[in-house]
């Protein structure tokens, strides 16, 4: 749910159930058919795991801002130290993204993105010692910001057996193709309690490789993100709920 934060390492297989039969999540107006009041707003703590241990929390805050969009933020401590956040309208057109890093001199912003009519600009920094590129790129109306596909995923109207498409954009690797499975309902247990949750498997087709994550959303209206399985075998499991 992390995104570029937290695609830790590539992904060697590809998970069976995504099927080639999807169908497009773009809207008649060209926004995502996805709708971000299905969503619950407030702060979510989780636990990341990884080999059996924890190894880092995050702590992630779904709130509408006086503009009426969308603000998507993460602080994460531990291994994978950094924080982003992502703003978009409620059917997920991108408006702004930023994503700083952690080490031992502290946090470096890593990228700094504006979204508007067809376009991204703003500047990108692979690592930290890399010096800052400037972005300009041209983009579908109806992309994703990848800090925030998980929460696309989980905001679309989820039906047992239903595919379906999108893209997303980092700045790193540009426009990606997603194709996703949403599975049957099944009851999931983490440290926050027990849920009724769709297992959704998605795969993104990047410049670098495909990765396949999958999300376990509550079936309950407004949804949560239950846990994430990421493509090297981390996962991360719901703690809390803050309001």
């Amino acid at each position: 749910m992390f995104r570029f934060s937290w695609k830790f390492s590539k992904y060697a297989g590809i998970i069976a159930c995504v099927g080639a039969g999807f169908f497009s999540l773009a809207a008649q107006d060209g926004g995502v058919g996805s709708d971000a009041h299905r969503l619950k707003t407030g702060t979510f703590i989780y636990r990341t795991m990884s080999g059996g241990k924890e190894e880092g929390q995050s702590r992630i805050a779904i709130q509408t801002n006086a503009e009426g969009n969308f603000a998507f933020s993460a602080n994460i401590t531990g291994a994978f130290d950094q924080s982003w956040e992502s703003v978009a309208t409620a059917q997920f057109r991108p408006v702004s993204a930023n994503l700083s890093f952690g080490g031992k001199e502290g946090r470096k912003q890593s990228f700094d993105l504006k979204y508007s009519d067809g376009h991204v600009t703003g500047f990108a920094a692979a690592r930290r010692t890399s010096p800052a590129r400037a972005i300009d790129d041209a983009v579908p109306v109806n992309v994703v910001d990848q800090r925030i596909d998980w929460a696309a995923v989980i905001a679309s109207d989820l039906e047992a057996g239903n595919d379906f498409r999108f893209e997303v954009y980092d700045p790193w690797t540009r426009i990606s193709k997603a194709v996703a499975h949403v599975g049957p309902v099944e009851r999931v247990q983490v440290p926050a309690g027990t849920f009724a949750a769709y297992r959704v498997a998605y795969r993104i087709e990047k410049s670098t490789g495909a990765e396949t994550y999958q999300v376990l959303a509550s079936e309950e209206v407004p949804r949560v993100m239950v846990r994430e399985d990421f493509p090297d075998g981390a996962i991360a499991e719901l703690v809390q709920i803050e309001p």
